[in-house]
């Protein structure tokens, strides 16, 4: 029997946190990696019943985990904004000029 979609939702996202939570310094990433292969698991075992999530469920978890390799790694990942987004963003955060 599948867990509940609140319940998946839940623990990708705390592996994910736990993984961009992680420095040199402070490395969650062992825990952030159980999580999310548990994650994996449960996806795996019941395809239909996250059929329609599993996509960027997985996604989600590839990103936790690039962040943990590139940590392992020794560099520290830098984040990215999708094409276009910081243009937007700019625009609606523009100061008008006097």
């Amino acid at each position: 029997m599948p867990i509940s979609p609140s319940t998946i939702v839940y623990y990708y996202t705390y592996g994910s946190v736990l993984a961009a939570l992680s420095r040199q310094s402070d490395n969650k990433c062992s825990e952030a990696l159980q999580v999310m292969s548990e994650v994996k698991a449960e996806l795996d075992a019941n395809l239909e019943a996250y059929a329609d999530g599993r996509t960027t469920i997985l996604d989600i978890i590839q990103s936790s985990e690039f962040i943990c390799q590139s940590l392992n790694e020794g560099f520290t990942p830098i984040a990215s904004t999708p094409t276009g987004v910081g243009d937007v963003m700019s625009e609606v955060t523009a100061t008008p000029a006097p």
